[in-house]
């Protein structure tokens, strides 16, 4: 899952040869993306490894050299979207009679 993550993050690169952003067309979008990480998920990750990873991602100074790529930030932020647990009272008011 870590591994997805962070080739997700990195995107493309811009000297990329024909074949690679044909493959990056092929298989690199947000929706594969999260259908890769669901499927970690029914394998036995949790929720909240996933959510301790983007955090970790996000401040760890190892990881600083892909905080420097220029669409990290949403694309960081369009994955935390995705995957942040919801309370059910927010989606659903409560009804009394």
């Amino acid at each position: 899952m870590q591994d997805t993550i962070i080739k997700y993050l990195k995107g493309l690169s811009a000297n990329a040869s024909r074949y690679e952003r044909k493959l990056y067309r092929k298989y690199g979008g947000i929706t594969k993306e999260r259908k890769r990480i669901h499927y970690d998920l029914k394998q036995g990750a949790t929720n909240n490894d996933l959510m301790l990873f983007l955090k970790m991602i996000r401040k760890d100074p190892s990881f600083s050299e892909l905080r420097n790529n220029v669409a990290f930030e949403d694309r960081l932020n369009e994955l935390e979207s995705h995957f942040l647990p919801i309370e059910s009272h927010y989606l659903l008011p409560e009804i009394s009679h």
